[in-house]
């Protein structure tokens, strides 16, 4: 009698907590992308000015950059999983679910 209490009020805080964190994930995501450009404009004012050579450190410098802007791309569209993972298709993603696939 009382386990199912409890088991049924830590349900209810589990999805309270993932309504607070799923609403909060744009603004968090809107934050990381303004951090990144003020550092990105930071370090091209900052920085590339005061490198010994600019000419030959700077390209690789704006490689970087986009490195660090794609990695941050990429972690905010790919979904999560595994490398070993079989691709999903369309008509899973239509139906909300996803089938595994055993080989």
């Amino acid at each position: 009698m009382c386990s199912r209490v409890v088991f049924t009020c830590f349900k209810a805080l589990e999805s309270l907590g993932d309504r607070i964190t799923g609403a909060a994930g744009p603004f968090f995501v809107a934050f990381a992308v303004i951090l990144i450009s003020l550092g990105t404009v930071c370090f091209f004012d900052v920085i590339i000015p005061s490198l010994m050579w600019p000419l030959i450190s700077g390209p690789i410098c704006v490689l970087i950059a986009l490195n660090l802007w794609m990695h941050y791309f990429y972690a905010i569209t790919v979904p999560p999983g595994f490398a070993d993972d079989p691709p999903v298709t369309d008509s899973a993603r239509a139906c909300g679910h996803i089938s595994l696939i055993i080989l």
